[in-house]
């Protein structure tokens, strides 16, 4: 045989006599997934509520136990995502926080700095940055609570990364716009929520123009505290041909400001959007809603309605969710809005979050009641009148795709939930979804009357229609 053939030889036998060991090889990162994902609650936190998720498949590196440490190491390989940030998060006791994130620096999408207790020195600011250079699969980064965000935005904004979204914060006069001002010319920047908290009257120079420059986003947040600084964007918002959600927060002194950007601002794919505006009087945005062909969300946030509308709102007939938070409305008002909002065919969701109305009306039940079997009202805060206001209009109401309607922290007797269990005993495919509820009564009830009902968690108690068509 020649010395060729026996070289040959020996290398099959020594690959075939180490196939067991390769097979283990190959099974450990497979197997240490297998272990994660059968057992995912006690891997993750307790404070997420789907354990899973936060386990694939993008993993989330800063809300594992320290007992998952080890086994996400093993499996490292056949993660297809990992997100990272927080330095206070577990890790294997042999690394530190940048060591860690160096292992998983194939593997990182997203990444959002959250410092921690102990203060984040120089040195370690500079390995961080290092390591952050070698994640070049970075589609999104914050940096909200980073002290030294400019050092991270520039190691992670590097030619061979093509980072989608970004967020920020600015406090400082001096902040360098300079990398953002890069990040957002090459074309691959999609996203931006950037903050201005203005401490005096004085401006960096380089903030306009850096802002001029977001015309080309698909989304934009905005959170500009001062007065002022949304009027340079009113020339260039023809431009903003791409923008599909917009969030902006600005001063009360720009309100009129605000109208006029949005009635200058290119809407034709704008679907997201949401405005507040330091606790200002809203009426003057209404007729600037209904100029928006293609929106499907929208958001008011902490402001008022409170001077009687000379004609009805209009609402586009896209809308398939609204929600207000903290608005304060008068009953007239309300009314108004409640007369458009239920006109609404396609709407889906209703968030009603700790708002009030001046002088409530009994006239917005009726035209609450006759529509609730055509949208899911989910988030509502409701008082035992209005349950029995729902309960009279639930009866014999059939969704094919299935409807829930959530009544967060609604301060509940007993007799309403019973009542809302007995109107869903005619419906089909409409569930009720209450903050949990420890009462012998209601249990002993609910048999009695048979209610179906089930507990989720420890959190809330979901009042459930029969499974068949009535």
């Amino acid at each position: 045989m020649s010395s060729s053939s026996k070289r040959q030889a020996a290398a099959f036998s020594t690959v075939l006599d180490l196939d067991h060991v390769l097979a283990t090889i190959a099974n450990v990162p497979l197997a240490a997934l297998h272990e994660l994902l059968q057992a995912a609650q006690h891997h993750v936190l307790a404070t997420e509520p789907k354990p899973l998720d936060a386990l694939w498949p993008r993993l989330r590196l800063d809300v594992i136990t320290p007992a998952a440490t080890g086994l996400v190491r093993d499996a490292i390989p056949v993660f297809p995502a990992a997100s990272a940030g927080t330095m206070d998060a577990a890790r294997p006791s042999d690394l530190d926080a940048v060591e860690w994130l160096r292992l998983w620096s194939a593997k990182i999408t997203h990444y959002k700095h959250v410092e921690g207790v102990a203060p984040f020195d120089y040195p370690h600011l500079c390995d961080l940055c290092d390591v952050l250079r070698e994640c070049t699969k970075l589609i999104a980064v914050d940096v909200r609570e980073a002290s030294d965000a400019e050092m991270i935005l520039e190691a992670v904004t590097t030619p061979a990364h093509r980072v989608h979204s970004i967020s920020v914060d600015c406090y400082i006069f001096d902040f360098d716009f300079a990398t953002l001002d890069c990040w957002l010319s090459p074309g691959h920047a999609e996203h931006l929520t950037f903050s201005f908290y203005a401490i005096d009257d004085e401006v960096n120079p380089a903030l306009v123009p850096m802002l001029l420059k977001t015309t080309a986003l698909s989304s934009l947040e905005l959170c500009l505290s001062g007065a002022g600084f949304l009027a340079p964007l009113v020339a260039v918002a023809p431009s903003f041909s791409r923008l599909t959600s917009l969030r902006i927060l600005t001063h009360r002194d720009d309100m009129p400001v605000l109208v006029h950007f949005l009635l200058h601002l290119n809407v034709t794919k704008l679907c997201t959007l949401s405005l507040e505006c330091d606790s200002d009087d809203f009426n003057s945005l209404l007729p600037a809603l209904s100029t928006l062909p293609a929106l499907e969300r929208l958001e008011l946030i902490e402001g008022f309605l409170n001077r009687p509308s000379p004609t009805a709102v209009m609402l586009p007939s896209t809308l398939r969710c609204v929600t207000f938070v903290r608005m304060m409305c008068t009953s007239t008002m309300w009314n108004l809005f409640a007369a458009s909002i239920f006109q609404l065919r396609i709407l889906d969701e209703l968030a009603w979050i700790k708002c009030s109305v001046f002088r409530p009306s009994i006239a917005t039940v009726p035209i609450s009641v006759d529509a609730v079997p055509d949208w899911i009202h989910r988030g509502g805060t409701i008082n035992d009148t209005a349950a029995m206001a729902l309960a009279t209009a639930l009866p014999r109401t059939t969704s094919h795709f299935g409807t829930i309607l959530t009544l967060s922290g609604a301060p509940l007797s007993v007799h309403s939930y019973l009542t809302l269990g007995e109107a869903l005993a005619s419906c089909h495919g409409v569930s009720i979804v209450l903050p949990y509820f420890d009462s012998e009564t209601f249990e002993t009830e609910a048999g009695k009357r048979h209610i179906r009902y089930r507990y989720e968690h420890t959190k809330t108690l979901v009042l459930e229609s029969p499974t068949t068509s009535p």
